[in-house]
């Protein structure tokens, strides 16, 4: 994820099946993780940027560390090389 830092994000459970989607993705892909890359850690991405510590801390101890759920419908594949502002939904996929 060259140039794309992420600063704000809630974690999300990793049950088995959602491992073995992202398995399947990376052979339908044709992709492979990255050298060094982090391992498979799914979350939902709220914030990128390039903050610092302080302004990170901040933020979190106004919203507080929460919890929370949500029912997916579905998932968009986006095409996310290069700069956030080149990024492109390529597909819709719904469950």
């Amino acid at each position: 994820m060259a140039g794309q830092l992420r600063t704000l994000y809630v974690l999300a459970q990793n049950p088995p099946e959602l491992s073995q989607l992202y398995e399947q993705s990376l052979k339908v892909f044709g992709r492979q993780p990255s050298p060094g890359a982090p391992p498979y850690m799914p979350h939902l991405s709220l914030m990128y940027g390039d903050y610092t510590v302080e302004l990170k801390k901040q933020i979190i101890s106004k919203i507080g560390r929460q919890r929370a759920g949500f029912l997916a419908m579905g998932i968009h594949v986006i095409k996310s090389t290069g700069d956030e502002s080149t990024w492109a939904k390529v597909a819709f996929i719904p469950f």
